[in-house]
């Protein structure tokens, strides 16, 4: 089986944030920690656990794109 994933050139959200913290509004990164919180919420209704989930885990794009990644460790 292969997964086939959509590259994201910012890389991870500790990437963006140790390069960009000061230069990024609150309401910006409020919105960030609200679309991390619904992936997680959605990943527990379906009955999974990350296990592993860490700034280095959650891929960034940009305020609408942001992914939970690596469920390599993770259980239902």
């Amino acid at each position: 089986m292969k997964i086939i994933m959509k590259y994201y050139k910012l890389g991870s959200l500790k990437n963006y944030l140790t390069k960009n913290f000061f230069n990024i509004k609150w309401n910006e990164k409020l919105n960030m920690l609200i679309r991390i919180a619904r992936g997680l919420d959605h990943l527990h209704n379906q009955n999974i656990i990350h296990r592993d989930l860490h700034s280095g885990n959650i891929l960034y794009e940009n305020d609408w794109d942001i992914v939970i990644s690596d469920l390599g460790i993770s259980k239902s």
